[in-house]
């Protein structure tokens, strides 16, 4: 996508191109997602195996019992903890050490939580009036927005960045300096934490009941309505209908990862030490590892 490639380029990215139905062009990518397959996804409840004969005398519905933030949790020890701390026969050596070695060498460059959520927002242009900006039926405005149009016009097409998983605020562009300036949303009660789907959704059954989905407490009527029937659906014995409460719901990894349900690697509100002085870590907690190796590629 057109976002994609801008956010490869704002964050210094080298992207190359694999034709389809190539594997052999990205050997490296594959053999990764197989071990990533074999040594942690098939391990948990649930998981359909790729063999016919694994999946003999197994219900992966009757044993999907895995939530998603307890999924994310335990890749994150697996990652670290596991196969971070494994011998890898193609390296002659951890994971964990080959990093630590190249991190002696060319020093791990980190950037601002807030500029990576920047650059990887989706990107839109809209015009900025008087009303602020609207985005998919939301208003957005603030009172720095004025010295724009008082300097560039009164009506001005502004480059704007959103985050389809948060509709609370958006990113709006200076047309000449291309400042990033935060827009919250004039309905902060309704767009915090509220997805794109989610937002689509709530607008189709107030269209479907014929009001109008830009009023306010409407939006609110029908946002509660949407948690009650996912509610429900979440408690059915069908499949598809918990594949659609659980999209409703807005389960993904991202707000998993931003709801405080599993203790993060590393704090948002953390002071980094300065790269000048920076050294990598001489240890790393480790909570499983198999002293006589894996001996995977």
């Amino acid at each position: 996508s057109q976002d994609l490639l801008r956010a490869t380029f704002e964050l210094g990215i080298n992207y190359q191109f694999c034709p389809p139905r190539t594997p052999w062009f990205k050997p490296m990518v594959e053999r990764s997602l197989r071990t990533l397959a074999e040594q942690f996804a098939h391990q948990l409840p649930g998981t359909s195996f790729a063999n016919w004969f694994d999946r003999y005398g197994y219900d992966p519905l009757k044993e999907s019992i895995v939530t998603l933030s307890e999924l994310v949790h335990a890749l994150h020890i697996w990652i670290i903890d596991i196969y971070s701390q494994t011998y890898h026969r193609g390296l002659k050596q951890t994971p964990y050490t080959a990093w630590r070695r190249a991190a002696e060498i060319v020093t791990p460059r980190t950037i601002d939580p807030d500029r990576l959520r920047l650059v990887l927002s989706k990107q839109a242009e809209r015009v900025l009036g008087h009303a602020g900006i609207e985005l998919h039926g939301l208003r957005y405005n603030c009172k720095d927005l004025l010295p724009w149009r008082k300097q560039l016009g009164d009506r001005i097409k502004v480059q704007i960045r959103f985050d389809p998983d948060n509709l609370g605020s958006i990113f709006a562009l200076h047309p000449q300096t291309k400042e990033a300036m935060p827009v919250p949303c004039l309905t902060p009660d309704y767009a915090e934490g509220l997805q794109l789907h989610q937002h689509k959704l709530i607008q189709a059954a107030l269209r479907k009941e014929g009001l109008a989905s830009a009023d306010p407490l409407s939006l609110a009527r029908a946002k509660v309505r949407m948690q009650e029937v996912v509610g429900q659906l979440l408690q059915s014995r069908k499949l598809a209908d918990r594949k659609r409460a659980a999209r409703a719901k807005g389960a993904h990894s991202s707000k998993v990862m931003t709801t405080g349900k599993l203790p993060p690697v590393i704090s948002e509100d953390m002071e980094l030490p300065p790269t000048d002085n920076w050294s990598p870590p001489s240890t790393l907690p480790v909570l499983a590892h198999d002293p006589e190796g894996d001996r995977h590629e």
